[in-house]
Parts: C-alpha cells; structure tokens; sequence
C-alpha cells in the first residue's frame, strides 16, 4: 500500500520536475484522474471485503491529493467522498460520516442549487444516519427537505417519495406521536391504493406499537 502510494507521487513529481515539464504538463490531469481513480478502485474492494480502515484510508488519499488538481466537483473526487461516508459509517465513525456528507451537500447545492433532485442521496444518507442512531429532531427536518424535493421533481407516486413518507412514520412512531404517525399513514395508503403498490404488513403494525422501541433499517 505505501510502496503504490510513494510510486504514485514519484510518477506525479517526477513529470513536474522533468526537463521537459512543459510539454508533459498537458497530460498532468490525466495522470491525476488515474491516480485518484486507483484509489477508488482500492476503496471500492476494500469496502467490499468490509476491511472498511482501508477503504477509509484509499478515500482520504485520493480527496486530499487530488482535489485540489481536480477540483472539488470532479466525478471522482465525488466518489471518493460516496467511499470514505461509507466506510466512515460503517466503522461507527458517524461524525466524520456526517461532515463528509456535509461537505457533499454543500458543493452540491453552489454547484446546482439547494432544491436540484441530486441532493436528494446526499440528504437520504444524513437523515438515514441520524436515524440510525435515533437522533429523530434531527433526522425528521432533512426528510422533509427531501420530501419537499421528491414531490416537486418526480411526484407524490414516486416509489422514493413513498419510502421517504415511510421514514417520517418510523420516526413518529419511535417519538410516541402515534396520531401524526397514523395521519400520515392513511396518506401512504391512499398514495400506494393509487398505484397498486400494497403497504408492508411491518409498516403497519409499527404504529400500533409506539410505546416500545421500533427501529426498522433505515434503507
């Protein structure tokens, strides 16, 4: 790993530096592409081998070496933000999750604005981590956002806009406000009636349950 790592920066400085810089120097972002895209791929297998420590530490390499080369809106360097939340996640480093995901939102909403359909992931994934660790007050404002978004770009039939209503009843049912919970239950059924879509059993049978700890996967 270090040895990969120190021959990457060796190729990239040693272009910088040769005699015929100038006419190499074209070229430099390609060598940058292809260095941060290595490490994604090192990221993308080690996440999958769950070695999530490595896979953490592929994506801080290529963000911090590459960014400023690329850009902060470069598709890799997105990627590699998509792997380090992930990896950060999964090692129950949820600060760090939450800052990366942060940083995302804020590049995304400069970039295409604060209501574009692209948010959308990045909101899903702070809200699903705020609920994941039951932080509701928190989770609750973020899914509304994303609702609010889903509704006006795609509909109120989309399956994704169900699923996001679905989230808001886990987290009313975990509060106890089982009357906001069954409220916007009925809603769902008439959402999914209109598309055929049956509710889940599960679903259900959560909001007559809100005195104890319901906690379905967030996904």
């Amino acid at each position: 790993m270090k040895r990969s790592i120190i021959c990457s920066i060796a190729i990239t400085v040693g272009l910088l530096f040769s005699p015929s810089s100038h006419a190499i120097l074209p070229t430099l972002k390609t060598v940058n592409e292809a260095l941060v895209n290595d490490f994604n791929q090192r990221s993308a297998t080690f996440l999958l081998q769950k070695d999530y420590a490595s896979a953490a530490a592929n994506a801080e390499f290529a963000i911090e070496t590459v960014e400023s080369n690329l850009g902060e809106n470069h598709p890799a360097i997105a990627l590699s933000r998509r792997q380090l939340f992930e990896a950060y996640r999964a090692l129950k480093q949820f600060e760090k999750a939450e800052n990366v995901l942060l940083r995302s939102i804020q590049i995304t909403e400069t970039a295409i604005g604060k209501d574009h359909l692209n948010l959308v992931l990045h909101l899903n994934d702070l809200a699903d981590l705020f609920l994941e660790q039951k932080q509701y007050d928190k989770a609750e404002p973020i899914y509304l956002r994303q609702l609010n978004i889903l509704e006006k770009s795609v509909g109120e039939l989309h399956p994704h806009t169900i699923l996001t209503l679905e989230k808001l009843v886990t987290i009313y049912t975990a509060q106890g406000n089982s009357e906001k919970a069954q409220q916007l239950l009925d809603h769902i059924n008439t959402l999914r009636k209109k598309t055929a879509i049956p509710m889940s059993r599960s679903l259900v049978s959560s909001t007559h349950s809100a005195d104890r700890d319901c906690y379905p996967s967030a996904t």
